[in-house]
């Protein structure tokens, strides 16, 4: 026998409700209080101590920010001095082999029309007046045009002035005769003499091996790492090349000096410089190839150790690490078994209060508990206060509950390890607002909430969340007149979640990002849940015959097959099933009954006539079969119509609350017009008189408010077609004699109807008829006119 809780007294209710919420908070408390531990620092633990809740481990925090300062690497910066003093190293190098090479190519310049100056700087001041685009810090000289080979800068000189005595010769020659033509001009003679007096002052061979060698020992002293070779070019070189070697070695120098380096990007650099440079002067590659290996010897990284940049650097570092402080989670193990207390798990377990001489009264949980309390007690006295709905949903909704707590209970296992946020309990609170009643839906998912509490180590989270969406989610569906709006179903889960949620972290204190992460989290599962719930709802419909919304939606529509059939083979009972319909969705509503199951329910309630319609008389013209058969033979095929609705109803899966009120819809009541037919007859030929029991609906009567609306009013419905009555005062005087009579046959024991509820179905049956019986003026006949 299923319990009515509606059928209880109020003060009874109020009492369940009110013992049922002691019991939740005292075993919500009695999970909610941590266990105090006897510790001090040193001490060895006899325990394994996890967090009860969330909590910053500042010890770990400060070690984090200490690691991450000291990871930063030391800031070097660019010295201007160590630039000038290693660009310094390389004008004293080349200023001293400068001096090396003055005695010994002084004479050479001379005869080449070249001074040379005493020192380097003198000369390269003499230079820069000389070509002053061409300066060190200006544009590069193209040195293959500037320079000539090997004494070709004095022949030309000689050559250009051979030209111009031959050009006045050959004037001579016009005006003069031609008497001496084997005696040599006189200018190619002063040009024979020039380019001897050139050839020799050129240094000897001898000279410049003691100059090679005498640079080399410089450069071995200077540490600067020539080859023999590279001496050699330095010491061969012409005066003019080796300038613009100096000059070229000075620029790019300063270039190289010019940025930040170390030895590794130091060396790279040069390198780089130096094979540019070769490049672009072809004719003295090898000369210009000794840049390479004087650079890298007298030039030194620039960078120096900036420790005021570098203290600055970790300490922004270091107060970023604090700033994003180290969490400990729920259900984190803080202290491991015969681990030695240290001061940052002493710090942990105060700041968690489970240290029992740091105990202090934990007014967060009480005000949790407190809040839940009134929660609870407050959602409990409005439901109990609300319209309820109770039907019979069958068997198979029963086990689709079973079901799905099961599948919730194995999900549980798998998501709490995740985070018990992501316990799929909203999924079980919609499938059990879908199938039962609210009120069902409310103590069934509050039970699994406490049992997963119970077996949960994370009971607050589990409990506040759940249990404030739980009784959320019941609260927005109590209200909804409709459940088969299945977005109020995804909007209503969601925002459930996601209160339940914020209630959590407000009294749990959490940090900002973890307050985010679990309010992601929830509002996540209110999603998914929802979801899976709508998604799965027409499968569950399918596979056990059950009834929810959408499945009651679907056998609305008129092209549903059924009503189709109707429609083409009994057109007549199909109109008689709308317009009960119309009166049993007026009257379910005016009761708090389930609307669309009396609507559906009264579009099938005579599906069973489509076996023999023409037996039925909605659908005769003007013979009737049953004016020539016999009250008995009459009476099986009528009845038989409700064997038949349930046989056609388990073929096409109709649910089985629908099965129920097409068995019900009848009752036992007697078949009163083939009763008294009977009844005549065997006065009439004097027979044995005939027991009214035994022309009564072989079925039950109605077990839910539903199926006993649809017997109301498919009686009034068919009773107003025989009579013709056209009048509300007509209708409610019918309508209450035909309710005399369902009374008088007890057909409303066990319907859950009292007094007050079958007042207002009357009225709503008389509110009906009376918009039916409502005409409009009478139009004039147009074709008079």
């Amino acid at each position: 026998m299923r319990f009515d809780f509606r059928k209880l007294s109020k003060f009874a209710r109020y009492s369940i409700a009110l013992c049922l919420s002691v019991l939740l908070l005292g075993v919500i408390y009695w999970q909610f209080l941590p266990e105090k531990y006897d510790l001090h620092v040193g001490q060895v633990s006899q325990y394994d101590i996890v967090a009860t809740h969330s909590l910053v481990d500042y010890n770990a925090t400060r070690l984090k920010a200490i690691a991450e300062a000291s990871a930063i690497s030391p800031i070097f910066a660019r010295s201007e001095e160590m630039s000038a003093k290693s660009l310094a190293k390389l004008d004293d190098y080349l200023s001293q082999i400068y001096q090396y090479r003055l005695p010994v190519w002084q004479g050479f310049a001379q005869v080449s029309g070249e001074k040379l100056k005493d020192t380097l700087s003198d000369a390269l001041a003499d230079f820069k007046n000389t070509f002053p685009e061409n300066s060190e810090e200006g544009a590069k000289p193209d040195t293959d045009a500037a320079l000539p080979a090997n004494g070709e800068k004095d022949k030309d000189k000689a050559a250009d002035k051979d030209n111009a005595n031959d050009k006045d010769a050959d004037k001579d020659s016009d005006s003069k005769s031609q008497a001496a033509p084997a005696k040599k001009s006189e200018p190619a003679k002063i040009k024979e003499k020039v380019k001897e007096k050139v050839e020799a002052s050129y240094p000897h061979k001898a000279t410049l091996q003691k100059l090679a060698d005498k640079i080399n020992d410089y450069s071995r002293d200077r540490n600067v790492y020539v080859s023999r070779a590279s001496a050699t070019l330095l010491a061969e070189a012409e005066p003019s090349v080796f300038m613009s070697l100096v000059i070229e070695l000075r620029t790019v120098a300063k270039s190289i000096m010019s940025q930040d380096l170390n030895k590794e990007k130091l060396d790279i650099t040069i390198t780089h410089k130096c094979s540019k440079l070769v490049e672009t002067v072809k004719s003295y590659a090898d000369l210009y190839g000794v840049g390479a290996p004087i650079l890298r010897s007298l030039l030194a990284p620039n960078l120096r150790y900036d420790a005021e940049a570098t203290k600055e650097a970790r300490t922004t570092v270091y107060e970023r690490a604090m700033k994003n402080p180290v969490q400990i989670h729920r259900g984190t193990r803080i202290v491991n078994y015969n681990d030695v207390i240290s001061e940052s798990q002493y710090e942990n377990l105060k700041q968690l209060g489970l240290l029992v001489q740091e105990s202090t009264p934990n007014y967060q949980y009480l005000l949790i508990l407190l809040c839940m309390y009134i929660v609870c007690l407050g959602m409990s006295i409005i439901y109990l206060n609300g319209p309820l709905s109770d039907y019979n949903a069958g068997r198979g909704s029963n086990f689709i509950l079973i079901a799905s707590a099961v599948m919730v209970i194995l999900a549980a296992l798998y998501t709490s390890k995740l985070s018990a946020s992501l316990i799929p309990i909203p999924f079980f609170v919609l499938i059990a607002v879908v199938y039962f009643s609210a009120g069902d839906a409310l103590f069934l998912s509050l039970d699994l909430v406490i049992f997963l509490s119970i077996l949960s180590k994370n009971t607050v989270s589990h409990f506040v969340v759940y249990t404030f969406a739980t009784l959320i989610m019941i609260l927005i569906m109590s209200f909804s007149k409709q459940k088969v709006n299945y977005l109020l179903l995804i909007v209503a889960s969601t925002l459930a979640m996601l209160l339940g949620a914020a209630v959590y972290v407000v009294f749990e204190n959490q940090t900002l990002l973890e307050a985010c992460r679990i309010i992601a989290l929830c509002v996540l599962n209110g999603l998914l849940s929802s979801l899976l719930a709508v998604g799965i709802i027409p499968l569950l419909d399918f596979t056990f015959a059950a009834v929810s919304p959408m499945r009651l939606v679907a056998l609305a529509q008129p092209d549903a097959p059924l009503m189709k059939r109707l429609f083409m083979e009994a057109l007549g009972t199909y109109q008689h099933s709308m317009m009960v319909a119309n009166l049993a969705e007026s009257a379910a509503e005016a009761v708090g009954a389930n609307t669309l199951l009396c609507r559906v329910g009264a579009y099938y309630h005579d599906i069973g006539k489509l076996e023999q319609p023409l037996m039925f008389t909605e659908n005769q013209d003007d013979y009737n079969p049953h004016d020539d058969l016999q009250p008995e033979s009459s009476y099986k095929i009528i009845t038989r119509h409700v064997a038949m609705g349930q046989k056609i109803a388990r073929r096409y899966r109709l649910p089985q609350a629908l099965i129920n009120i097409i068995k019900q819809h009848h009752g036992t009541t007697v078949l009163f017009y083939f009763y008294k037919k009977a009844e005549k007859e065997h006065e009439k030929l004097h027979l044995v008189p005939v027991n009214k029991d035994d022309w009564r609906y072989p079925w039950e009567s109605p077990t839910s408010k539903e199926a006993a609306i649809i017997m109301l009013a498919d009686s009034l419905e068919a009773a107003m077609k025989s009579t013709g009555y056209r009048t509300s005062k007509e209708v409610e005087e019918l309508s209450r004699k035909i309710l005399h009579d369902k009374n008088s046959q007890d057909q409303l024991i066990n319907s859950g109807l009292s007094y007050h509820d079958v007042e207002k179905i009357l009225a709503a049956f008389t509110r009906v008829y009376a918009g039916v019986f409502k005409e409009r003026v009478k139009y004039p006949d147009v074709s008079k006119n």
